[in-house]
């Protein structure tokens, strides 16, 4: 069902501009690349907005955050909304960090934000404007039906999509509500799983910039059978965990539609 975005991508080959966190940098380039798209990384504040001009789409990862970083994040903010480009956020660690969920919300109260790609922990942060627990990676031990509401409501809030990350995957437009079984537990052992999905969703929506919510369940969907086969592939070889992450960049560039339409796990519901 996502045949189109998926194939947009490649035959797009949508330039996004990433600025993003330094331990995961190189993966994020990587996967965008694999995928079919073209990733830039600028992050100095003298050329931020200019590269973002020239780009088809932004994402901006909160990771090792500090002033420079948020000077040119809001530069190239700027220049995404004024020339309509989509711009993913990626709120890591706001549910541990006063400073980053302060900008956090700076950039969703000021700026043109169209997904907001986090955990349970962090989506449930900026629906409540607060810090509620600690740690990048806390788990959100709340019932799955307030999950669903809380992502909903935040969608709405900030008229975004918002992919929430987790055993389950969650994407909402604040109405419509696609849930993704796909994935494996492996991804959440290496670091940068998260980081890496927001990287492919900045690709696959500025290829399909007028299908957010198709573009947000098609790359979570692509991610997550990516990191199936390469656990099945590494645990066959019997290798470790660094093999699964080369191997899971490898899965990334063999998807296919018939791979996708195969393998995807999801529901949808229209409200």
């Amino acid at each position: 069902m996502f045949e189109a975005v998926f194939a947009a991508v490649r035959q797009k080959r949508p330039l996004v501009h990433a600025i993003t966190n330094y331990v995961t940098i190189r993966d994020c380039a990587n996967i965008m690349l694999a995928c079919g798209g073209s990733p830039i990384m600028a992050d100095a504040p003298e050329e931020a907005a200019g590269i973002t001009s020239g780009c088809d789409g932004l994402v901006l990862n909160l990771g090792m955050l500090n002033e420079t970083k948020k000077e040119a994040m809001r530069a190239s903010a700027a220049v995404a909304a004024e020339r309509g480009k989509p711009v993913v956020l990626d709120p890591v660690g706001v549910s541990a960090s006063p400073y980053r969920l302060s900008f956090a919300l700076e950039l969703l109260r000021s700026m043109a934000v169209s997904v907001i790609r986090g955990n349970a922990s962090e989506i449930r942060t900026l629906s409540a404007g607060e810090a509620l627990s600690k740690g990048v990676d806390a788990v959100l031990k709340d019932d799955w039906d307030r999950q669903v509401k809380m992502a909903k409501e935040l969608s709405l809030k900030y008229s975004a999509v918002t992919v929430q990350t987790g055993e389950i995957d969650l994407v909402t437009d604040g109405q419509a509500v696609c849930l993704i079984r796909n994935g494996t537990p492996v991804m959440g052992r290496i670091t940068g799983s998260g980081c890496m999905l927001s990287a492919l969703t900045g690709i696959f929506c500025a290829a399909s910039p007028e299908e957010l919510f198709d573009a947000c369940s098609c790359a979570a969907c692509v991610m997550g059978l990516a990191g199936e086969s390469a656990a099945g592939k590494a645990g066959c070889a019997g290798e470790g965990l660094g093999s699964f992450g080369v191997r899971l960049i490898d899965e990334i560039g063999r998807m296919d539609e018939t791979i996708l339409n195969g393998g995807m796990k999801l529901e949808i519901r229209s409200k």
